[in-house]
């Protein structure tokens, strides 16, 4: 119920949104950008079930945004750089937020 709200929440939306952008400017491909997401959030890499899985994610977000650009500027409204899409952004965003939501994210222990 926790991470269902916080999916909505503004302060979250608006986290997600800008670590996906940080995400953008990484060098690299998916993997290293995915690499520099959890050590930022999470402190640790990655596993490769958890990066195969979000991996499939994000291609799937990504091929649901390119069908509608609408969805994607609503998602990501920011400013982008001239080389990447709305609808990559957007997608970053997506996984972002699904770290961002995971419990080991949201509690201390």
């Amino acid at each position: 119920m926790q991470a269902l709200n916080l999916l909505n929440d503004p302060v979250f939306v608006q986290a997600a949104q800008a670590t996906g952008l940080k995400m953008m400017a990484e060098n690299g491909g998916f993997k290293e950008r995915l690499r520099k997401l959890f050590l930022l959030t999470l402190a640790r890499t990655p596993s490769t079930q958890e990066a195969a899985d979000l991996q499939e994610y994000y291609e799937g977000q990504l091929a649901m945004l390119r069908s509608d650009a609408k969805t994607a500027q609503t998602i990501m409204p920011a400013t982008l750089m001239d080389h990447e899409s709305s609808e990559v952004a957007a997608a970053w965003a997506a996984v972002a937020s699904v770290v961002l939501n995971t419990d080991e994210f949201i509690t201390r222990e």
